[in-house]
């Protein structure tokens, strides 16, 4: 099984996941994300690519508010399931060589 990080590092501020069931809050929302605390909150209670695209939603959802981009929801819910797809289907990764992918310059 996948795991998810406990920290992950978002434009030089550093962001602990928080996995737990969102039920408890009366919410239904798979995630959440809170810049002033620095916490990305995760649904334990969905499925892991679940817990996996809400984390990219999240990031999404961060870089939107430090940069200023201004995008809406529904803009930014389309980012993360479609770049969620095209990264999970080419099995693409940053950061290793792992996925078998080398870039030469």
């Amino acid at each position: 099984m996948k795991k998810i990080p406990d920290k992950l590092n978002i434009l030089g501020k550093r962001f602990d996941i928080v996995l737990e069931d969102m039920s408890k809050h009366a919410c239904d929302h798979m995630g959440s994300a809170q810049l002033s605390t620095q916490k990305i909150w995760i649904d334990t209670e969905v499925h892991i690519q679940e817990k996996e695209e809400t984390i990219l939603h999240e990031i999404i959802e961060m870089i939107n508010k430090m940069c200023e981009l201004e995008l809406d929801h529904k803009q930014m819910t389309t980012l993360s399931s479609t770049l969620y797809q095209v990264l999970s289907d080419n099995k693409l990764s940053f950061g290793n060589t792992e996925c078998g992918m080398i870039i030469n310059d």
